[in-house]
């Protein structure tokens, strides 16, 4: 199902990447930066959902068009792969 601008949804990040720490789950210190199409998305809230497995809510930002956005997650200098993306509709 297509997600709306300004809708939070969730992204579930298996952390290859992400340091076997929880530190970026304390209010606000060291979360995740999230673009999705380009534009950096706003992240409101994170946690540990399963070993090894958080799971990210952002909202996706407003100005995007419609269509296959690309998601991208970064953190401490680390970024996820390629080919992740998310439905946008307007």
């Amino acid at each position: 199902m297509p997600s709306r601008p300004n809708r939070v949804v969730p992204a579930v990040i298996l952390p290859q990447w992400i340091p076997k720490t929880e530190a970026f789950l304390a209010a606000g210190l060291d979360r995740p930066v999230i673009t999705i199409g380009g534009v950096t998305a706003t992240v409101t809230s994170a946690g540990l959902v399963a070993p090894g497995e958080f799971q990210l809510h952002v909202v996706v930002p407003p100005s995007l068009t419609s269509g296959d956005q690309p998601v991208v997650a970064m953190y401490n200098g680390l970024t996820t792969q390629t080919g992740t993306s998310i439905t946008v509709q307007q």
